[in-house]
């Protein structure tokens, strides 16, 4: 087999492969042995006809097609591996000379390879790379803290008082159906829909938090001054983006009748709250206790940034060109993933493209820069584990498993079983290997692709970036998770603690005349 490459731009590789007559005999060969298993020749049992017999009754045409089917794929893959080429989609073949017209077989391929990666200094890349040392201010600590106090906080009866700003209604809301504001039933078919929209839109015994803007512009507004048993009407305008397509860009009446209003208590700042957290014995405790776990995630923030920049700076200086089957596969799947977060928030493309005010066309385009950049740094990172030979070693996946048995409390054997029996034991591999050389690019070693188990949070750092929040233009959150949310922290102090009905604001069914549903 002989095979000349040509490399064109845009990451484009033309292959021309030839077959000898000898080769295109063998093909033949296999194809008779393949062929006769299939077919049944009068007076022979299936498999055991001669070639010379399943020839005539066939006919040499389809001995041949059926050698071209063998033939062109193992030639095409071992021109691929003798040019040490690596595809990223699939080759479009043209027969250039077929062996029903000479005995050799010849044939073009054209596809779109990975490019090849000019790398820069990239050993000395994080010299030039500051890293923060992380801190945290007696401010934080103690935002830790209250936020710990509204988690443990409760709800009590204010009898005979008004509802006012931070003060907690329970309501009864609902979209007013015609005819019930004592206004003149509308025609039927406008009544029909209004009473459809109203019946999914009811919310009984709902908190509503007033002034936290949970609810619909204006409801919230419309409850000061109201007291338990008061009414009130108000006309709202719900958004074309609402989950309830029946009262998507309308303005509705909307009746809330206050059930009861109550007020949030917060416990005392006393060592009784360090208890209540369910760790820590005294006030003093509890702040160090919260400090300490405020350290380790502002360190493993810290970490991830300044090996984001590493990266970053390595790929700065490398030369590539990034091939647009590539860019185009990451902006689909950065658009299946805002998808996803669409409809998890009830809310459907037309609506998102109407709010967005583009085409989905123009909003895939805004995608573009991102994953050639995305892409670009894969690229690059793959280059340095090729140049280095890091790779994933049986000690690193031993060390993966204790790794994730550490992180997910699970017995070791039960996180073996699923990690080596999984069918994604290569995506394992990629990522071990991905992780390895951005700890060596950024500290030197790939040692430190296994950090203490404190940090070791799902990271931009240990993935790509579509892993780390590719559903930003939906205004979904993914990738370091809770551990940059401001009450995280005191989140895990108070664990054990619970909240139930003495969790203010926790208690309220979700309706569809509340905000968080519209937006």
């Amino acid at each position: 087999m002989q095979t000349q490459v040509e490399k064109l731009e845009g990451g484009t590789a033309v292959l021309a492969v030839s077959l000898t007559p000898d080769e295109v005999e063998r093909g033949m060969d296999r194809a008779y042995r393949r062929l006769v298993q299939r077919v049944n020749i009068p007076g022979f049992r299936r498999g055991k006809a001669p070639r010379g017999m399943l020839e005539r009754h066939v006919g040499r045409a389809k001995l041949l097609e059926e050698a071209v089917e063998i033939l062109i794929p193992e030639g095409y893959q071992a021109a691929v591996d003798e040019a040490h080429l690596e595809p990223v989609d699939r080759p479009h073949i043209d027969i250039t000379e077929h062996p029903e017209e000479a005995n050799a077989l010849k044939f073009k391929v054209t596809v779109t390879v990975k490019p090849e990666v000019e790398l820069g200094e990239y050993r000395s890349a994080r010299d030039g790379v500051p890293r923060e040392e992380p801190e945290v201010t007696p401010a934080q600590v103690d935002e830790q803290v209250e936020a710990l106090r509204e988690r443990l906080a409760r709800l009590e009866s204010v009898e005979g008082g008004a509802v006012e700003k931070g003060s907690f209604a329970i309501c009864d809301i609902k979209i007013v159906r015609d005819g019930e504001a004592g206004e003149k039933s509308g025609a039927g078919k406008k009544a029909a829909a209004d009473k459809a929209a109203a019946d999914k839109g009811d919310g009984e015994g709902t908190t509503v938090e007033v002034g936290s803007g949970t609810l619909l512009p204006g409801i919230e507004d419309a409850l000061i001054g109201a007291h338990a048993g008061d009414v009130r009407d108000i006309e709202v305008d719900f958004p074309a983006d609402h989950r309830n397509r029946g009262v998507a860009g309308r303005r509705l009446p909307v009746r809330a009748t206050v059930r009861e209003v109550k007020r949030k208590v917060l416990p005392p700042l006393d060592d009784e709250l360090a208890k209540q957290s369910g760790g820590p014995q005294t006030l003093q405790e509890l702040k160090s206790d919260l400090a300490n776990r405020l350290l380790r995630l502002a360190g493993a923030k810290s970490r991830r940034e300044y090996e984001d920049r590493v990266v970053q700076a390595v790929a700065d200086q490398a030369r590539l060109e990034v091939p647009g089957v590539m860019a185009e596969r990451y902006i689909e799947a950065l658009w299946q993933e805002t998808l996803q977060a669409l409809k998890a928030r009830g809310v459907t493309v037309e609506q998102y493209t109407a709010t967005r005010g583009k085409p989905e066309s123009e909003l895939r385009e805004e995608m573009r820069p991102r994953a050639e950049a995305a892409v670009r740094r894969e690229l690059v990172l793959e280059a340095v584990a090729r140049r280095e030979g890091l790779e994933a070693t049986p000690a690193d996946l031993e060390r993966e498993a204790k790794r994730l048995a550490a992180v997910y409390r699970q017995p070791l054997d039960v996180i073996n079983k699923a990690l080596l029996g999984s069918s994604d034991l290569d995506a394992t591999r990629d990522n071990i290997t991905h992780r390895k050389t951005i700890a060596f690019l950024a500290h030197g070693t790939a040692d430190e692709a296994w950090p203490p188990v404190d940090e070791a949070e799902p990271s931009s750092a240990t993935r790509d970036d579509a892993d780390a929040g590719a559903t930003t233009d939906a205004g979904a959150a993914a990738g370091a998770g809770a551990a940059t949310d401001a009450g995280a922290v005191a989140a895990g102090a108070a664990a054990d603690a619970g909240a139930g009905e003495e969790g203010a604001g926790k208690e309220g069914a979700g309706d569809d005349s509340q905000g968080g549903n519209s937006r």
